[in-house]
Protein backbone atom coordinates (compact mmCIF):
# COMPACT_ATOMS: atom_id res chain seq x y z
CA UNK A 1 0.00 0.00 0.00
CA UNK A 2 1.14 3.46 -0.82
CA UNK A 3 1.83 5.85 1.58
CA UNK A 4 2.04 9.35 1.15
CA UNK A 5 3.91 12.70 2.78
CA UNK A 6 2.23 16.21 2.05
CA UNK A 7 3.96 19.31 2.66
CA UNK A 8 1.97 20.42 5.04
CA UNK A 9 2.73 17.61 7.42
CA UNK A 10 0.33 14.72 6.32
CA UNK A 11 0.84 11.31 6.30
CA UNK A 12 -1.48 8.71 5.98
CA UNK A 13 -2.06 5.21 3.47
CA UNK A 14 -3.62 6.40 -0.01
CA UNK A 15 -6.81 4.36 1.37
CA UNK A 16 -7.57 6.53 4.09
CA UNK A 17 -9.84 8.60 2.29
CA UNK A 18 -11.06 10.90 5.76
CA UNK A 19 -7.18 11.62 5.66
CA UNK A 20 -7.19 13.16 2.36
CA UNK A 21 -9.51 15.58 2.31
CA UNK A 22 -7.88 17.13 5.61
CA UNK A 23 -4.79 18.09 3.15
CA UNK A 24 -4.24 21.68 3.20
CA UNK A 25 -4.95 23.53 0.04
CA UNK A 26 -1.87 24.04 -1.99
CA UNK A 27 -0.31 21.29 0.11
CA UNK A 28 2.20 19.83 -2.36
CA UNK A 29 2.87 15.46 -2.22
CA UNK A 30 6.81 15.07 -1.28
CA UNK A 31 7.50 11.73 -0.59
CA UNK A 32 5.65 8.24 -0.85
CA UNK A 33 6.79 4.81 0.66
CA UNK A 34 5.33 1.32 -0.61
CA UNK A 35 4.70 -0.52 2.73
CA UNK A 36 2.65 -3.70 3.51
CA UNK A 37 1.49 -2.17 6.79
CA UNK A 38 1.10 1.03 8.99
CA UNK A 39 4.41 0.06 11.18
CA UNK A 40 6.44 -0.54 8.58
CA UNK A 41 5.50 2.84 7.07
CA UNK A 42 5.88 4.92 10.08
CA UNK A 43 9.69 3.37 10.03
CA UNK A 44 10.27 4.25 6.80
CA UNK A 45 8.67 7.74 7.86
CA UNK A 46 10.91 8.36 10.73
CA UNK A 47 14.20 6.64 8.69
CA UNK A 48 13.31 9.69 5.82
CA UNK A 49 12.35 12.45 8.76
CA UNK A 50 16.14 11.46 10.07
CA UNK A 51 13.92 11.05 13.66
CA UNK A 52 14.80 8.28 15.97
CA UNK A 53 13.07 4.96 15.04
CA UNK A 54 9.52 4.81 15.41
CA UNK A 55 8.03 2.90 18.37
CA UNK A 56 4.33 1.50 17.81
CA UNK A 57 1.83 3.21 20.29
CA UNK A 58 -0.18 0.00 20.74
CA UNK A 59 0.17 -3.80 19.08
CA UNK A 60 -2.62 -2.66 15.89
CA UNK A 61 -0.34 -3.62 13.31
CA UNK A 62 -2.22 -1.39 10.93
CA UNK A 63 -2.68 -3.75 8.14
CA UNK A 64 -4.76 -3.36 5.03
CA UNK A 65 -7.20 -5.91 3.21
CA UNK A 66 -6.45 -6.76 -0.47
CA UNK A 67 -9.61 -5.06 -1.06
CA UNK A 68 -9.10 -1.65 0.53
CA UNK A 69 -5.65 -1.54 -1.00
CA UNK A 70 -7.50 -2.61 -4.49
CA UNK A 71 -9.64 0.63 -4.14
CA UNK A 72 -6.74 2.62 -3.15
CA UNK A 73 -5.12 1.50 -6.60
CA UNK A 74 -8.37 2.50 -8.28
CA UNK A 75 -8.56 5.96 -7.08
CA UNK A 76 -4.76 7.20 -6.96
Amino acid sequence: MRHELWSDGSFFPVCNRQARTLIESGAKLIWTVDAPDWVTACTAYHEYMGWEPYKPMDDDPGTYTPKQEAEATLQS
